[in-house]
């Protein structure tokens, strides 16, 4: 389960992001008619200013690996270029839909693709460059356009088939509201005024949600409300234990996706310490009857995360964390003026997704 877990994570930008490109000639290919998906397409090379115009040229070749992967039969790129360059249509730019039309009805191709790469502002910040690629799919035998299809990337983005939908985000992170739950490995200890019990560690489960605020850089806050829950071991006296808290989380984020080009917006590390205040029940057996205690007491964990975007309002997220003995104590007074102390110790997983706007 755990080496399932871990290839899960590690391919999940991969899978999830797994081209711009991909997703154009799927919509491209989708709109051909079923008697059609076998006939030849042909890839004209991209339009460009000068300044892109490498670009350009990569973009044509990964629009043509993504029609190969998708299923489709593509001209041979040299057989392009060779009937460009007899009809002196060589030059990038100078492609009309007849132009692109006529050529492939010279390649025997049914359908041909004609793209565009031109600069744009992403997000209106100085210096910041994107660019737009639009295709569209074209019959070769009448010159109208079938389909169209466009992306924005960054400018560096268009040599490859793994990126993102639009131009990368800065290191800002909105709001999150986060939903989470999984195994906790808790050990139980109490004080009834003399009387000691333990409880070795024991799975049990916990759940909850939290509030993340909008942040710049690495710094951040939010809050948390959890809920914990685990059995006794073999117990005929005492049952369940139970716990519901209320947390401050201060965090440190280091903003992945900002240094490797590769990951998925917000694909981020986190390093963070709940502090917060609890309410624990006990359920326990009295004289066979079934009776229930209430306590107060400190909750905190330090926690580790990752999370990793899988578009631009989901991500998915794990979190480590440890409940240290000194600092998740409850106290209450159950009558009869005897002293209850209880504590409890261990690690935690969680799962969750979190929600942006």
């Amino acid at each position: 389960m755990k080496k399932l877990l871990f290839i899960f994570i590690l391919f999940l930008p991969v899978y999830v992001f797994a081209g711009t490109y991909d997703d154009m000639a799927k919509e491209l290919i989708s709109k051909i008619p079923a008697k059609d998906k076998t006939k030849v397409l042909a890839v004209m090379p991209f339009s460009a200013d000068k300044e892109f115009s490498s670009e350009a040229g990569l973009a044509t070749e990964e629009m043509t690996k993504a029609l190969i992967n998708a299923g489709a039969t593509v001209s041979e790129r040299s057989q392009i270029d060779k009937i460009l360059k007899e009809q002196e249509l060589q030059q990038v730019g100078l492609l009309t839909n007849q132009d692109a039309g006529e050529v492939g009805q010279g390649l025997g191709a049914k359908y041909v693709i004609l793209g565009s790469v031109t600069k744009i502002d992403k997000f209106g910040e100085q210096g910041n460059i994107g660019l737009k690629i639009n295709v569209k799919l074209v019959v070769s035998a009448n010159y109208k356009v079938l389909a169209a299809s466009s992306i924005d990337v960054a400018a560096g983005d268009a040599s490859s088939r793994y990126k993102r939908k639009e131009p990368r985000k800065a290191a800002e992170y909105p709001q999150f509201l986060e939903v989470f739950g999984g195994p906790t490995f808790l050990k139980y200890s109490g004080k009834y005024d003399d009387n000691k019990v333990k409880d070795e560690r024991h799975t049990g489960f916990s759940a909850g949600a939290r509030y993340i605020h909008e942040s710049k850089g690495f710094f951040t806050s939010g809050w948390e409300f959890l809920f914990s829950t685990r059995k006794f071991d073999e117990d005929t006296t005492y049952k369940r234990f139970e716990v519901y808290q209320l947390s401050w989380i201060p965090t440190i984020r280091i903003p992945l996706w900002a240094y490797f080009d590769s990951l998925p917006d917000y694909t981020s590390l986190s390093f963070a310490y709940a502090f917060g205040l609890g309410i624990d029940r006990m359920k326990y057996i009295d004289n066979n009857e079934t009776k229930y205690s209430r306590g107060f007491g400190v909750c905190s964990s330090p926690i580790i995360g990752l999370k990793i975007g899988l578009s631009d309002s989901v991500a998915f997220f794990v979190d480590g964390r440890y409940f240290p003995h000194r600092l998740n104590n409850f106290l209450r007074y159950p009558g009869n003026n005897i002293d209850v102390k209880e504590d409890t110790i261990g690690p935690a997983a969680y799962f969750g997704i979190s929600l942006m706007p």
